[in-house]
């Protein structure tokens, strides 16, 4: 009976020891699998400043000791994980890894700690390393296709009573032989020193207080097996018999007269070392050396000569390490990868006893570098500076990235209200300009606003169209100057009041200034310029482009035609005095002087037929009340740098007078109409900081990104001066009210490191990582100090197709077929050509006396009338009617379209270039052809009986 209930009892005791074996294992497994990875940065601090202030926050400042104390304060600290609640009897305490690892020839190191652990960890991190840059990253990999790996346990030699030599008695930092063993590895292998660490309950240092004091005493405590030996048994006895067993306690080292302990120096120097460790929090510990390399004969050279490290830590008489003999390759690796702090069973029958390291021993194998002590190559460093946002960090707004310090990460707002003081960003390509902007507008859009981005790189543009919800489908235009098919209007002087026209033309005036220096455009062409302009822009009837303003000058009777209807006196007197009184010679070397500034936009058909419309293809005002989407696609590889200058100026300019034509309506009902310019250096004239000073009452709120200052710099006097003109500049700084810094150039940097002072400095600025930023935010309409912020990009596509089908959409609303736009443009510009091949009749609109259009180098048109548009000429053809019948001229709107008579006799010398007339049989004339009226923005389709070719649209 009492043999079955001892059965029963034992098989109980061992259901629930294997219960509690699989209910621990399986924890353990969940804890492997739900590990976090914290990737540690440490800055460097090389800068004399930074120098002196960490002289100065040690009291002697001239041994690595102190700064390797504050690893061991924070091992100290990190012990309080261990949880005393009952629960963690049965599944165990948590665990963690402190890691050095070489990934790409980099140093770097992280600390893999269970999710719930991870806020505390990266608190604990920073409040003992406050410069530190603590981020989670994604599981690390050392491991290469094709490649060996080897690794091996670190052992202690002696029990965990027996402490290590630590760095406190070492002259140089024991990181320093570490980090040199591991600087030898190759960019494509990979290594990596795995310390787990779980916090033990007080109890076991008991032990080695005990074993301390019987060594001080010279008692010498056996193990069990150590009592069963028999030869000692015997020996003793022979002792006992030949000294008498009065004469044992002499084996212990006390004096038996005075009562005095008899030691050796080393002999208190070890039993010191032993109390010291013995009073102190443990920790189990089990380390790994892994490594990668091309072969298992490397991977093993590897593993061995950081093994050889671990010899700087014997201690004599105390311990020291060494590694496991036996062990399975494959269970230590699975351990590695799942972060396990079990050891395999082999270790565990062959060494049961665990091993434990007091903070002092960890840190002397783990802690941080420190640039005045380790300088390895291979430290991959933190070489710029991070800072917390405000405290007054708006909850909502436009989201911008993430401040990230000391473990923490608050989202960066910006408020409505402080967007309209204007944002200003700068930074290097490719460091995360672009990440930004595509983040701000894809937002602003998706709320609803209404905005335009100016995009000399066209790569912007089409990154966010795929973003833009269906639901505002009606409100985008897509302006792309690629689409040759259908070119959309842009007509900088198109303008309606007197104050609009004045405005207009000094912008155009500032533009062509911008384009080619004031050395080329000097104060008597520029005088040109403003009076043709605004002789241009009288004629309401007509309209006017810069295509026409060369004509104004070189066409004697247009220019009479069109100076007929001016009423402004000082324009009429332009004409009236001082353009009569100038000499022939002087116009013939300054006329065409003028007009070679307009050649590249006027030969260039695809300029010509965007900024030869008179309308635009839509409505600035109405773009900005109505809140749509504006893409201006100015892709410099798709039509050159000055012509993407040209248009991206023009809309500037065309904004900025359409927001601030706002003043006829409240301030309160004025929608947010917000502009980014990429690259703005590009599109802006002096009068850019009107913009930033003013545009602000109209809701015109500017995002302004670019690479460096020099670039909205220049020299006085054309680029032939010394001295910096720094009018935008200067606008800029002066006006913006948030301001973000990407990675900079050393010259920006220190201008730029005055606005983010004392904050930042020059180094951290020049710099701080790709897609990381420092930003001075305008909260509550008051500057904040300098922080620094994460951008963030979610990587997502679109919608393609939608894409594409919003592109299809804005084409056909705002753009015009391209043969009616060059059937316009040749009316207006090309009337002497035409009327010389298709033989025209006199416009009834004109006066008879008047002569007709001529260039400068041809001779006067023996035809009276003016002005006459006609169209290509009509080939009589008797024998054969033609596949496509030829377009009949077509006149001025307020006369009739005559028919076609035949050609003068004096010949006209065309204004522009066109293909001979060649004589051909006679043939039936074939139909003729009624042009359909020139209807803004789309156009009729031509009639059935003379159908227009339209090429197709562009891929």
């Amino acid at each position: 009976m009492v043999l079955r209930i001892l059965g029963i009892a034992g098989g109980l005791v061992i259901l629930f020891l294997l219960m509690w074996w699989r209910i621990r294992v399986k924890r353990n497994l969940e804890r492997s699998l739900n590990m976090v990875f914290l990737r540690v940065t440490v800055p460097i601090k090389d800068s004399k400043e930074e120098r002196e202030k960490e002289t100065q926050q040690y009291s002697s400042g001239k041994t690595f000791k102190e700064v390797t104390d504050v690893m061991t304060h924070f091992f100290e600290a990190l012990h309080s994980v261990y949880q005393e609640d009952y629960k963690y009897i049965i599944t165990g305490q948590d665990f963690f890894s402190c890691e050095y690892v070489i990934l790409n020839g980099q140093l770097e190191f992280f600390f893999v700690v269970p999710r719930h652990l991870k806020a505390l960890m990266a608190k604990q991190i920073t409040a003992f390393y406050s410069d530190v840059f603590v981020e989670q990253v994604d599981d690390y990999n050392i491991f290469r296709q094709g490649y060996k790996a080897n690794g091996m346990y670190i052992r202690l030699n002696k029990s965990s009573m027996y402490p290590i030599r630590t760095y406190q008695f070492m002259g140089s930092d024991p990181f320093n032989n570490i980090a040199n063993t591991l600087s030898k590895i190759e960019r494509d292998e990979g290594a990596a020193i795995q310390v787990m660490l779980r916090p033990l309950a007080d109890g076991w240092q008991k032990k080695g207080r005990d074993a301390a004091r019987n060594l001080f005493l010279g008692k010498e405590k056996k193990g069990f097996f150590q009592k069963l030996n028999v030869l000692s048994w015997i020996a003793t006895w022979i002792r006992i018999l030949v000294q008498g067993g009065e004469n044992e306690k002499f084996t212990e080292n006390v004096d038996t007269n005075s009562g005095a302990t008899r030691t050796t120096p080393l002999m208190d120097e070890q039993v010191k070392l032993m109390e010291t460790k013995n009073v102190k929090v443990g920790f189990e510990t089990v380390i790994r050396i892994v490594a990668s390399a091309r072969n298992k004969y490397r991977a093993s050279e590897i593993v061995f000569e950081i093994k050889d490290s671990f010899a700087q830590y014997n201690a004599p008489n105390n311990n020291s390490f060494s590694k496991t003999k036996y062990f399975v390759r494959k269970w230590l690796l699975k351990g590695f990868i799942l972060r396990d702090i079990k050891r395999g069973w082999i270790q565990r029958i062959l060494h049961p006893v665990k091993m434990i390291l007091g903070p002092e021993e960890i840190s002397s194998v783990f802690h941080f570098p420190n640039i005045k002590y380790n300088q390895s190559p291979v430290i991959k460093w933190q070489e710029f500076k991070i800072a917390p946002a405000p405290s007054n960090m708006p909850k909502e707004g436009l989201f911008l990235g993430n401040n990230i310090y000391r473990g923490e990460t608050v989202p960066v707002n910006v408020k409505d209200d402080d967007r309209r003081r204007h944002f200003y960003i700068i930074g290097k390509s490719g460091t995360g300009k672009s990440t930004i902007l595509n983040t701000m507008l894809r937002q602003d859009v998706k709320k609803g606003k209404g905005v335009c981005l100016i995009d000399p790189h066209g790569d912007l543009v089409e990154a966010v169209l795929p973003h833009i919800p269906r639901e505002r489908a009606d409100d985008i235009i897509v302006f792309s100057p690629g689409d040759l098919g259908r070119p959309m209007g842009l007509n900088i002087l198109e303008a309606y009041s007197q104050d609009e026209k004045e405005f207009m033309s000094q912008e155009a005036l500032a533009i062509f200034i911008k384009m080619f220096g004031e050395e080329i455009m000097g104060p008597r062409l520029q005088h040109y310029f403003r009076n043709g302009c605004l002789t241009l822009m009288e004629d309401d009837s007509e309209g006017a482009t810069l295509i026409d303003l060369p004509r104004l000058f070189t066409d004697e009777a247009w220019q009479k035609y069109k100076s007929n209807k001016v009423k402004n006196p000082v324009v009429k007197s332009f004409w009236d005095k001082e353009m009569a009184s100038t000499g022939a010679r002087e116009k013939q070397e300054m006329i065409p002087y003028f007009s070679a500034k307009f050649g590249p936009f006027i030969t260039n058909a695809q300029i010509r037929n965007i900024i030869g419309q008179t309308k635009s293809g839509f409505d600035f005002r109405k773009v900005m009340d109505e809140g749509k989407i504006l893409l201006c696609n100015l892709s410099k590889g798709k039509m050159g740098d000055l012509n993407s200058q040209l248009l991206g100026m023009i809309m500037v300019a065309k904004l900025q007078m359409s927001a601030m034509s706002r003043v006829d309506t409240p301030e309160d009902e004025r929608l947010d109409f917000y502009m980014y310019v990429d690259e703005f250096q590009n599109f802006v004239t002096d009068s850019f900081a009107s913009i930033l000073s003013e545009a602000r009452k109209y809701r015109l709120n500017l995002i302004i990104a670019h690479q460096y200052i020099s670039q909205i710099t220049k020299l006085k006097g054309g680029g032939k001066g010394t001295a910096e003109d720094t009018t935008i500049r200067d606008a800029v700084f002066g006006n913006v009210g948030s301001m973000m810094c990407f990675k900079i150039g050393a010259q920006d940097a220190e201008y730029m490191a005055k606005e983010f002072a004392p904050v930042f400095s020059e180094q951290d600025l020049v710099n701080i990582a790709n897609y990381q930023a420092y930003i001075k935010l305008n909260i509550d309409n008051a500057t904040s100090r300098g922080f620094s912020m994460s951008t963030v990009y979610d990587g997502f596509k679109g919608d393609l197709q939608a894409a594409e089908a919003f592109r299809q959409l804005s084409r056909l609303k705002y753009a015009r077929e391209k043969d009616f736009v060059e059937r316009e443009i040749f009316r207006r510009v090309g009337a002497g050509m035409m009327k010389s091949a298709a033989g025209a009749t006199p416009d009834a609109s004109a006066p008879s006396a008047t002569p007709a259009p001529q260039s400068v180098a041809a001779p006067p048109s023996a035809t009276p009338a003016f002005p006459v548009a006609p169209m290509p000429p009509v080939h009589p053809s008797p024998a054969q009617p033609s596949a496509v019948p030829a377009p009949a001229p077509i006149s001025m709107p307020s006369a009739p379209v005559p028919p076609a008579s035949p050609a003068p006799s004096a010949p006209v010398q065309p204004v522009l270039p066109t293909p001979p007339v060649s004589p051909t049989p006679v043939q039936p004339t074939p139909p003729a052809y009624t042009p359909p009226p020139f209807v803004f923005p789309v156009p009729p389709a031509p009639p059935t009986q003379a159908p227009t070719q339209t090429p197709p649209p562009p891929s």
